[in-house]
């Protein structure tokens, strides 16, 4: 996170301020919401994670199509969730072997459910939880100017909800 603080046009090919660069939303959203005049909708990874299914009910009821699919029992699954391998060699070849079967596995999900539970058992474990309050804090300040404008640029299209992040600036 450090090294992002250096000027941005210093660095274009840099990964880690190309990363910064992507999180400086006002500075591409401008254009968006000028091109569209209003009729753009900006969805947070926040009310994602909070209720996606009130999301997605949004969404259609915001492109005036029918919701109601998701006013029934339908469960929403991570089944790609980030976790650590023990073996990188395991990781690697078993990798391999998704790429090569990735038709198969397509065209059989069950079968590819069962061949990545076995993968997990033995060669998953959890990513450990972390205390990133010195992270989010650095990354609060790296992107207060960023924010500011983000939310300056939002209320001044109408744009309302905004996540708390977003709410002090």
């Amino acid at each position: 996170v450090q090294t992002c603080a250096l000027p941005i046009y210093n660095c274009l090919d840099d990964p880690a301020h190309r990363a910064y660069r992507e999180g400086c939303y006002a500075e591409y959203l401008a254009d968006w919401l000028e091109i569209f005049e209003g009729n753009i909708k900006i969805i947070f990874f926040d009310d994602i994670k909070k209720d996606i299914k009130l999301v997605l009910k949004n969404i259609c009821e915001y492109l005036s199509i029918d919701s109601s699919i998701y006013e029934s029992e339908i469960k929403f699954v991570i089944s790609n969730k980030t976790r650590n391998a023990k073996f990188k060699w395991f990781h690697l070849f078993a990798m391999w072997i998704n790429n090569k079967g990735e038709y198969i596995f397509r065209r059989n999900l069950s079968l590819k459910k069962k061949i990545r539970e076995y993968y997990y058992f033995f060669n998953g474990s959890n990513i450990k939880k972390i205390n990133l309050k010195s992270d989010i804090k650095r990354l609060d300040e790296l992107y207060a100017n960023e924010n500011k404008k983000l939310a300056i640029l939002l209320k001044k299209h109408k744009i309302e909800n905004l996540p708390i992040w977003l709410q002090n600036n």
